[in-house]
């Protein structure tokens, strides 16, 4: 999975360490708070979504993360 890191760099990461960087399903504040640590925990500000890349979709960041946070 491609990723940029908070240093502004791009990388990937393996399949076991991007588990849980997706955004399909997440319908409350407790799924929308777990996917910003462990946004955090990596030390990432993007990443690519494997169901919005089939749509073409660009990488999610962590700016509309917090804004689901916020929202609910």
């Amino acid at each position: 999975m491609k990723v940029v890191y908070s240093n502004g760099s791009e990388g990937t990461l393996s399949a076991k360490d991007s588990e849980k960087l997706y955004i399909q399903n997440r319908f409350t504040l407790e799924s929308w708070q777990e996917l910003e640590s462990e946004m955090i925990r990596l030390d990432i500000i993007k990443f690519e979504d494997p169901f919005l890349s089939t749509l073409g979709a660009d990488l999610v960041s962590i700016e509309y993360v917090r804004n689901q946070v916020a929202a609910h």
